[in-house]
């Protein structure tokens, strides 16, 4: 995913994910303030902090597969020509296409059977159906970014392999 300006820089899912972290931050600094200083407890906050804290973290990793930030060890593969690396990089996706479809097919089971044998969460009382899609969700929108990662490798002939020494 070439940067072509400023503002095709971060994928959408990252201002998702940076409001999501702000709720958990907003609503984990209420809850110590009014836990230590006003000796209050809102039994709902904590709840609500973990759930917020889950989607948080599946949409980040959307963020890492869209920008192309996830982590892959790359030693072996640096070896090879461009045309063997486009071969490795190509089998690598299709198996992470595969494990996350098998996620996704899995999680939206997993999912349906909560709707039908509903767990309630205790603080908020809503069904934990809705925190737990963020499963299937998160692993369909990193397929599809992990699809278009091919095509515009395929594209552009562009192999990006992150070098962390070189971002650091």
């Amino acid at each position: 995913m070439a940067v072509k300006n400023e503002k095709e820089k971060y994928p959408p899912e990252a201002y998702l994910g940076v409001f999501l972290f702000s709720v958990l931050v907003v609503l984990l600094t209420m809850q110590v303030v009014l836990r230590y200083v006003f000796n209050k407890n809102l039994s709902w906050s904590e709840e609500l902090s973990r759930m917020v804290y889950v989607w948080g973290v599946y949409i980040s990793f959307c963020v890492a597969g869209a920008t192309r930030k996830h982590i892959r060890i790359t030693f072996l593969v640096d070896k090879f020509s461009n045309r063997v690396k486009k071969v490795i990089m190509f089998l690598a996706d299709l198996v992470w296409i595969i494990f996350n479809m098998t996620l996704v097919i899995q999680g939206v089971l997993y999912v349906l059977s909560m709707r039908q044998y509903p767990y309630i969460s205790a603080g908020l009382g809503i069904n934990y159906m809705y925190i737990y899609a963020i499963v299937p969700i998160g692993f369909l929108v990193l397929t599809i970014r992990n699809i278009m990662n091919m095509i515009h490798r395929f594209r552009e002939g562009e192999i990006v392999l992150t070098d962390m020494r070189q971002e650091l």
